[in-house]
């Protein structure tokens, strides 16, 4: 009972747990949908979703340079108040360019996504994706005070109104419906966070608070567009290179193994601000402590929920036949994704630092080169759609190199490619990393990925204990995670 009480009253595992069980809905709906649309609509519904994301991240930053200056200052609630409007000021003046882009579109039928059929999608489209420009922003700001129940609910909206309709219709008509529903959703959760607005806003225009967060902001765009479209430009090739149906199956694949890691986006999007404002504030080993205590339980626990969740998922392929052919690719998948976690930890030490332009720099190169990989793989070596995304695993791996890189020489650590990859790759983590790897291009039978699970096991045993401490520490004071 005592437990339960802890638990009950902690405000991180009140995020983790509340987050996770949304993310479980989420990963219900995904095979629902996955059931529903069956593999052609769910291609055109990964399409959907594919346009959407990539509105989303062309927002020159603004978002990102509000959450980064916002939580610097945010005893300064005046400063806080004018940035907000600020910053809503400038979406408003965006959002205009992207109607024009979508009544262009309707006006002189570009063909963008023509076998998607997005040109009869393209106006719901639109007033969606401009509903869910605001949004991060509003979340932002709840989060750098604290507001973790109204976040929780604002993010919980979304899924929760999907699972509802989700029996009712199927196919083309589901689809219609799910567009809608996004629409309804994004609309109530604008509302929600304007009742729990935690200080008064202030919607003056201030040149000097524009140019301060579009001078953070334009290095922010880069590195969020550029990191963002290294998986989403490998999706766009996919899409654009392959049929309706394959893409409905890489659709299904990743939405299977993005559910596994959604926890430890939590964690981030939780302790964001803390590890922004800790680092702004630190140099050196220092810094690299911070770094450190972050980054091992967090990389150790995708790590082994990466390995189970490929031994496995797949018996979920059993219960949609339909989707057989996606086991190697979502194995690809969740292997680069937990490449993904790896990041963690050195970009918020550069934002931190002020040095935007050079993580903008870093994962613009890394872009380009996910781009070229990608298109050798399709066009030279003409690989199926599991293999596309191996361009993206080697260029995330390329990123947090040299992310590492810039960091120990803003903090004057001694650095080289050696030291570089044994501190964000170990031999506890790289070893069954690869063993997973090897037996996804072989193709094997699932049972045979419990080698990589009892490896990782025996090579991390004192760091899983050590997960169990931090566990208890949280449960007894939550504010552990104040860094």
């Amino acid at each position: 009972m005592g437990i339960f009480k802890k638990i009950s009253s902690n405000k991180v595992l009140q995020y983790v747990f509340s987050r996770y069980f949304v993310y479980f809905i989420q990963f219900i709906n995904s095979l629902l949908i996955a059931a529903y649309l069956g593999p052609f609509y769910l291609g055109v519904w990964g399409f959907i979703n594919l346009i959407i994301q990539y509105f989303e991240q062309l927002n020159f930053g603004l978002s990102q340079s509000f959450n980064a200056l916002g939580a610097i200052h945010k005893e300064d609630k005046d400063y806080v108040s004018q940035l907000f409007g600020t910053t809503i000021i400038c979406l408003v003046v965006i959002s205009c360019f992207f109607i024009l882009f979508f009544s262009f579109n309707n006006i002189f039928q570009w063909e963008i996504g023509e076998k998607y059929n997005f040109s009869s999608y393209a106006p719901i489209i639109m007033f969606a994706v401009i509903l869910n420009y605001f949004i991060p922003v509003f979340l932002n700001l709840l989060r750098i005070y604290g507001d973790i129940l109204t976040i929780v609910l604002v993010q919980s909206l979304k899924p929760i109104c999907v699972f509802l309709i989700l029996h009712f219709w199927k196919e083309s008509e589901l689809l219609d419906v799910l567009i809608w529903t996004f629409i309804f959703s994004f609309s109530l959760s604008i509302i929600l966070c304007l009742f729990k607005m935690p200080l008064k806003v202030k919607f003056n225009i201030n040149f000097i608070l524009i140019k301060s967060l579009l001078k953070k902001g334009i290095y922010l765009f880069l590195y969020s567009a550029s990191f963002y479209f290294i998986l989403l430009s490998t999706k766009g090739l996919i899409s654009n290179n392959f049929s309706v149906q394959e893409f409905g199956y890489f659709t299904f694949a990743f939405s299977l193994g993005n559910a596994i890691l959604l926890l430890f986006k939590s964690f981030v999007f939780l302790i964001f601000p803390k590890v922004i404002n800790r680092l702004a504030h630190s140099d050196g080993n220092e810094a690299m402590a911070v770094i450190d205590k972050a980054r091992t339980d967090y990389v150790t626990l995708a790590h082994i929920i990466g390995h189970l969740a490929i031994l496995f998922f797949p018996l979920f392929f059993y219960l949609f036949p339909q989707y057989n052919e996606t086991r190697t690719v979502f194995n690809l998948i969740v292997l680069t994704l937990i490449i993904y976690t790896h990041c963690f930890g050195y970009q918020e030490l550069l934002i931190a630092k002020g040095k935007d332009k050079s993580l903008g720099v870093i994962a613009l190169i890394s872009l380009v080169l996910n781009i070229f990989i990608a298109i050798f793989l399709i066009y030279i070596i003409k690989v199926t759609f599991s293999y596309v995304i191996l361009s993206t695993l080697f260029a995330y791996f390329i990123f947090q190199n040299l992310l590492v890189h810039k960091s120990k020489r803003i903090l004057r650590i001694k650095t080289s490619f050696r030291t570089n990859i044994k501190t964000i790759f170990p031999l506890r983590l790289f070893v069954p990393f690869v063993i997973s790897l090897v037996l996804s291009f072989l193709e094997t039978s699932i049972w045979y990925f419990s080698f990589p699970v009892v490896v990782f096991l025996i090579m991390n045993k004192s760091y899983l204990l050590n997960l169990k401490t931090t566990f208890v520490k949280i449960l007894n004071n939550p504010n552990v995670t104040d860094i």
